[in-house]
């Protein structure tokens, strides 16, 4: 109604604008529901694994809203605003979980390319002798990592879409610092090449001399081996990347 209020002068009036405020509520939940269920859209679209928030969302809008609504057309308005401030939390509480996933993938992506870097590596000295070769095949497999890793791993997606000078440079300072330790200290640390006392560092490097001959001479076990480390590692990481956490449950007593 928009016509205008006429009282007489030193008369008391009192009205009750819960009915239109609410209605501004329901604009209000509704509203970020579909705002943060967009942004679920897009965080599935990356690879993130949004089921449990989307089915959250769901709820909210399916259960919640329709409480409230009910409630609001029996003129109940203190129910029906506790049924919104309910969705409006949920919605909210959702974006926080995107946000941290988010952070999280991104932070996990850092560390990443330094790993595939020396994963690279010990393909190379694996497979060949020369220098030249492990170099190439080094570089190979370390660029066919970091294709699997941008197009399976979230995180590495929005590095690439964010800041893809930064994510080449790191990649770069991996593969480079690594090399560097792989082909540079077997120079230092040379076998010993006479008998008799030796220091610690002939030590290590005949030890690992002796493990790639090993490896080297049971190929496929080795193989299985150095992949069976791999999938550990990056199991691992997948396993803390994401999760579910549920918040206090309640259910009314009739």
């Amino acid at each position: 109604d928009t016509r205008g209020i006429f009282a007489p002068q030193g008369t008391v009036h009192s009205f009750d604008i819960s009915r239109y405020s609410l209605m501004q509520s329901f604009d209000a939940a509704n509203s970020r529901i579909a705002e943060v269920m967009g942004e679920v859209d897009s965080a599935q679209s990356v690879g993130f694994y949004v089921s449990s928030e989307r089915r959250t969302l769901v709820d909210a809008y399916s259960k919640v809203l329709e409480h409230a609504q009910t409630s609001f057309n029996l003129g109940e308005y203190v129910k029906t605003w506790i049924a919104l401030r309910e969705a409006y939390t949920t919605a909210y509480s959702v974006r926080i979980t995107l946000a941290n996933m988010r952070i999280i993938s991104i932070e996990n992506a850092v560390y990443l390319p330094a790993f595939f870097a020396l994963y690279a590596v010990v393909i190379g000295f694996f497979i060949f002798e020369q220098d030249k070769r492990k170099l190439f095949a080094t570089l190979g497999s370390y660029l066919a990592l970091l294709a699997v890793l941008i197009y399976v791993y979230p995180g590495a997606r929005l590095i690439v879409g964010e800041n893809l000078p930064w994510f080449i440079a790191l990649s770069a300072v991996s593969i480079s610092g690594i090399a560097a330790l792989a082909f540079g200290i077997p120079r230092v640390w040379k076998e010993p090449d006479v008998e008799g006392m030796v220091n610690l560092r002939s030590v290590l490097s005949i030890i690992f001399s002796m493990a790639k001959r090993q490896i080297r001479r049971r190929r496929l076990r080795g193989f299985f081996t150095i992949s069976s480390v791999v999938i550990l590692v990056l199991a691992f990481t997948s396993l803390t990347s994401f999760g579910a956490v549920y918040g206090l449950v309640k259910e009314p007593l009739n």
